[in-house]
């Protein structure tokens, strides 16, 4: 530490500061540095000095696991897009309805939204019309945060009507898990797929697994 930064940054400051990402769990919006009393500059020499990354624009981290842990990456991806919803192979892994891992995230935004996702965590993006986009978001729990996420009905039929990018496999795994869960709603589902006028798709499907 040089003596330019212990001038800026005191024991008792930096204490401070360390405390403010703690309670974020590592990860802050600029505004919200600057309205607790972090001068920009600072954060300027903060970010110099290796204690801050930014893992995209007006937002910092703390670059110290061992003193601030990390947020959940799908906590993270929420805070760091906060337009955006969990979809496809994410929505599937969340609601156990594939066993396929993507090695990336996956997560819409209404079209014409602007959305810049991080260098990491690698995020696989999608624009859709605002009558495509809204249908069947709901937010769930995670590590005591709220994150955006397609509920399973609406995420069967997203894998359905992507089922040649997906896969076909992937896509009637995740068709026949659902068709096992207590919690299914075969009358949303069917709602969805004639939003999405894959009803007939649907119903051919339905007919073979059930």
């Amino acid at each position: 530490m040089n003596l330019f930064f212990a001038y800026l940054c005191t024991m008792k400051s930096k204490e401070e500061i360390i405390k403010l990402f703690q309670e974020n769990k590592g990860l802050m919006q600029r505004r919200e540095l600057l309205q607790a009393g972090v001068s920009a500059h600072l954060l300027t020499q903060l970010f110099t000095e290796g204690h801050l990354i930014k893992p995209k624009r007006g937002f910092y981290k703390w670059n110290d696991e061992t003193i601030c842990a990390c947020e959940n990456e799908w906590v993270e991806i929420h805070k760091l897009l906060p337009k955006g919803v969990f979809c496809l192979y994410s929505a599937a892994q969340y609601h156990e309805l594939s066993t396929f891992i993507s090695g990336s995230y996956h997560v819409a935004f209404p079209k014409n939204s602007s959305a810049t996702p991080p260098d990491y965590p690698p995020i696989n993006t999608y624009f859709w019309e605002e009558s495509i986009f809204s249908i069947g978001i709901e937010e769930y729990e995670i590590e005591g945060s709220k994150v955006r996420i397609y509920n399973a009905e609406r995420t069967v039929c997203d894998m359905l009507r992507f089922k040649h990018k997906v896969t076909w496999e992937t896509a009637k795994e995740c068709l026949k898990t659902y068709l096992r869960k207590r919690d299914r709603n075969l009358s949303l589902l069917l709602q969805y797929a004639e939003s999405f006028r894959i009803k007939e798709l649907l119903n051919t499907y339905l007919e073979v697994l059930v």
